[in-house]
């Protein structure tokens, strides 16, 4: 699937969301603009929408005085006389993102007071969710505020992939319900719904603003943009509260501050004036080179020179906030993970679900007046661990919790809610005693390490979240042998026998049935830092499973004689699946946006290659370096047409056993092949202009020298080509 594809599926399941439930007018601007991105020019029954009246005029009219006829997925029906809500089955495709509850009565159980959840995939406890959940956790502790006094259940209504124009349309519904009180647990997803907001006009501006280097502008245009919704959002909510009498309490999410840093998408070097783009390639070269040498004091130099060249990019602040860690200043390294954060509102790549510092601060400084109960879990988990980042023990992947962040997120929403509900502050210490059972805690850490490897991230969480599936269970252990064979092999994963195994074994109702194990077409990786994070935890007794591995890895991805490999496919050019944010045109070749380029490839001993180039880069006469293993191996010249060169690999004592990398250095651009801010009116263009190309690639293949054989004929393409290889 192409990542126009993923984009537009993306825009008509949130567009189908608004339609579905009606939501009418005060969502027309989301409606139209969704409408627009997929070329319908009129739906059906929205014909007024765009002359339609504000919520803010509405108000009187939010909220139904009947029970509502939907909820979520439920429809309202009667089985032998007993109103239910049962899911509905010409609905069944959503179920999942929704609790794997059936049924449940608009009524709250005798003697009990209802509280309705609200949120993403955070509060549905995503990895652990069906067997355990925000809501049971949040249940448990009400139920301990005030035993005999106050008697609580949890109607659980978070859905997974939940957009801001949703939650919308949920919340009245909630109300009709009439529970006692209303957690929201939300605010990760709400980057796409302010981007919908930004017109050609503003895309122009912050074009014309990023071309003067006026960066900060950039920033507060964008942050602006997301403030007027966030207040738009809350004065909604205030009004919903106010009609119905019910109290709503909104928990802002914490982000995983600690392990997850941006993706290789994510560090797309940013278009800069003068000479700012060779400046910024000399510093993050010199940068890697301190970090490898662990010269912190020169780590931290050059990175403040990053952020000043550069405030939109995440690396200075990542790298800085690693001197900040090293220091033991905390409260400046929280400071600058934030920052690093954030820079995904300037729209690099299509990064992870997160809660910007503008929005916790627009909620903070608005929610109170708005009579909207708080709980800050950034401040919450600052208190808790003061003396460093949370981390990978309270977050399975970028914003989904741990059993133990789980624990401290509802420990002060509990005690926040049942104060409301009683009339007077509460403390709530004791534990919850609800636990997951073993393979329930294996199956969310295994599923954490492949989330974690398939997104950019460190060896080192990724042999954290195997060592904890290995200890909980052996089950674990043989999930990962399988894993270890699929993900090795070239085939894609759903023709392996081994994927098969996982599948029918029924044990990751937690992962999408082990659909999550799943590839889009082509776009299969070799997870090398995966593979050998599991290796010797699989390992039996004996066993030196790495051989097994290596001998698996050189018989599938070593060219046969007289046979090349592609080096463009992303299980050798991609780690990661980055993607852009923006719908992109289809091309046959590789794009760069960024000063490096690489590639993995895997060889046996004493076997040397001959590597076949056809590449372009925006200038005259630009020298490109190519490196094996870190060490120089050509310098080539290319200008902006496409230029063939042959690489001899003959020296094998550049080359591994096993997994090697060709690193492709580009210069910086020489010129930009987008100049004008007028002449940009789409997303897809202020991505061109913003983050430009820095190099090309239409071939890039390999042939092993262990027999005779020949690169294949590629003739030059032209400029429209029809599939797409790698972006």
């Amino acid at each position: 699937m192409s990542n126009t594809i993923s984009i537009q599926q993306e825009q008509a399941n949130q567009l189908a969301a608004l339609l579905y439930k009606n939501a009418g007018a005060a969502f027309s601007g989301e409606i139209n603009s969704l409408a627009t991105a997929l070329g319908i020019e009129q739906l059906p029954g929205t014909q007024d929408l765009s002359a339609a009246t504000t919520v803010a005029a509405q108000e009187d009219n939010l909220i139904s005085t009947s029970l509502p006829q939907r909820v979520g997925i439920w429809t309202l029906g009667k089985e032998e006389g007993v109103e239910l809500y049962t899911r509905d089955v010409n609905a069944r495709m959503d179920w999942w993102l929704w609790a794997k509850n059936h049924q449940f009565s608009p009524q709250p159980s005798a003697g009990k007071k209802r509280v309705i959840l609200l949120g993403e995939s955070v509060a549905r406890g995503y990895l652990y969710d069906p067997f355990y959940t925000v809501a049971h956790e949040l249940e448990a502790l009400l139920n301990q505020a005030a035993p005999g006094t106050l008697e609580t259940e949890v109607l659980d209504l978070a859905r997974t992939d939940l957009s801001l124009p949703i939650l919308k349309g949920l919340l009245p519904e909630a109300v009709a319900l009439k529970p006692a009180a209303i957690v929201i647990f939300a605010g990760n997803n709400w980057l796409h719904t302010m981007k919908e907001s930004v017109s050609a006009a503003d895309y122009q501006e912050l074009c014309r603003l990023q071309d003067s280097g006026l960066l900060s502008d950039v920033r507060a245009l964008l942050e602006t943009r997301f403030r007027d919704m966030i207040s738009g959002f809350l004065k909604y909510v205030n009004a919903l509260s106010a009609q119905s009498g019910i109290p709503i309490t909104f928990v802002i999410p914490e982000f995983n501050l600690g392990d997850w840093n941006s993706n290789p998408q994510e560090k797309n070097a940013t278009r800069l004036t003068g000479s700012g783009a060779a400046k910024w390639a000399a510093l993050v070269e010199n940068g890697e080179e301190a970090l490898r040498a662990n010269n912190y004091e020169l780590l931290e130099n050059i990175s403040s020179r990053m952020t000043a060249l550069d405030m939109t990019h995440p690396l200075g602040y990542e790298w800085k906030a690693i001197c900040r860690q090293k220091a033991g200043d905390w409260q400046a390294a929280r400071s600058l993970m934030e920052s690093a954060r954030d820079t995904a509102i300037y729209g690099r790549a299509e990064s992870k679900p997160r809660c910007f510092r503008v929005v916790r601060d627009t909620i903070l400084k608005e929610a109170p007046a708005l009579d909207i109960t708080v709980v800050d879990l950034p401040a919450v988990f600052s208190k808790a661990i003061p003396d460093a980042l949370p981390g990978r023990e309270y977050f399975l992947d970028y914003c989904h919790l741990t059993v133990q962040g789980i624990k401290l997120s509802m420990q002060p929403t509990a005690e926040a809610v049942a104060a409301i509900l009683l009339g007077t502050p509460v403390d709530i210490t004791a534990d919850s005693g609800l636990y997951p059972d073993d393979e329930v805690r294996a199956v969310a850490h295994v599923a954490a390490a492949v989330h974690n490897a398939h997104y950019g991230q460190a060896a080192p969480v990724l042999q954290f979240h195997c060592q904890e599936a290995a200890e909980a269970t052996d089950q674990a252990k043989d999930v990962m042998r399988n894993f270890i064979d699929f993900s090795s092999r070239r085939l894609q994963n759903t023709l392996c026998r081994t994927h098969e195994e996982v599948v029918e074994s029924g044990i990751f109702t937690q992962y999408e049935g082990g659909l999550g194990f799943i590839h889009e077409r082509r776009r299969k990786l070799l997870d090398i830092a995966l593979v050998d994070a599991m290796a010797p935890l699989a390992s039996t007794p004996g066993e030196s499973l790495a051989d097994d591995i290596l001998a698996l890895r050189i018989a599938e991805h070593v060219p046969a004689p007289g046979k090349t490999i592609d080096l463009l496919e992303t299980c050798y050019s991609a780690t990661s699946y980055d993607v852009f944010n923006v719908e992109l045109p289809e091309l046959n070749y590789y794009q760069a946006r960024n000063h490096r380029s690489d590639f993995t490839f895997i060889a046996d001993a004493g076997t040397g290659f001959t590597a076949k180039l056809i590449a372009r880069a925006p200038g005259t006469n630009q020298e490109i370096r190519v490196l094996l293993n870190g060490e120089p191996l050509s310098t080539l010249q290319l200008e902006d047409k496409w230029t063939t060169v042959n690489l001899d690999i003959q020296d094998i004592s550049l080359l591994r056993k096993g997994t090697n990398t060709l690193s492709v250095r580009w210069p910086a651009p020489e010129w930009y092949r987008k100049t004008d801010p007028d002449a940009v009116n789409t997303p897809k263009e202020y991505l061109d202009f913003m983050y430009p190309v820095w190099g090309e690639i239409y071939v890039f293949e390999l042939l092993s020298n262990k027999e005779k054989g020949q690169l294949s004929n590629h003739s030059v393409p032209g400029r429209v080509e029809a599939s797409l290889l790698s972006v």
